[in-house]
Formats: C-alpha cells, structure tokens, sequence
C-alpha cells in the first residue's frame, strides 16, 4: 500500500481533486476483470484505499445487478431436505399429540 511519503502532492492538492463518475466506473472495471488491484490505483492515482473501496461498493458491476452468489454442495443440499422432512414429522407428532389433550 501506498505511504504518505510517496505521494508528489501535498494532502491539500489531494483533497481537492474530484474523480469523474466515468473515471470510477471505469476503474472499477479494471479491477472486476482483473486487469490491475487496488494498490496500484492507489498509488498511480494517489488514492487512498478507503476510497477505491467505497467506488467498488457505489459503482461495481455486483452491487448493480443485485447479485449475491449461493455456493451449496450437494451434501448440504441433501443435509437441508433431511432436516426439512424431520421438522415435518415432528410437527405431525406434536400434532397427533395435541389432539388428545384436548378433548
């Protein structure tokens, strides 16, 4: 990761830079495809981390799509049906259970 100490401009000329939406996004594009990392945007651009980390959350390509990846095994899947047709069977006992007591 880039050091303060590397930077050429002053924190003042850092702070007053604006990055374009476009610049962003297509940074962040770089990134997704694996074409560059954080740490070289950070000290190409004099970035800090924090913020190319905060264009990923605001510009990435996942956050827009709303996609959220489920990796599942088969055991887990199996493991997952077992339990749900276990519960099943309880509620039936409890069920016929219940049905008694009440009369």
């Amino acid at each position: 990761m880039a050091k303060r100490n590397q930077f050429s401009m002053s924190s003042e000329e850092r702070r007053l830079r604006h990055f374009s939406v476009s610049f962003k996004t297509e940074k962040i594009k770089e990134i997704q495809q694996g074409k560059t990392k954080v740490s070289e945007i950070c000290k190409e651009y004099e970035v800090s981390a924090s913020n190319v980390y905060r264009w990923i959350e605001k510009y990435g390509q996942m956050k827009k799509k709303k996609i959220r990846m489920v990796v599942e095994t088969e055991s887990d899947t199996k493991k997952i049906l077992l339990l749900k047709q276990r519960i099943a069977e309880l509620e039936q006992i409890i069920g016929q259970k219940q049905v008694p007591n009440r009369v």
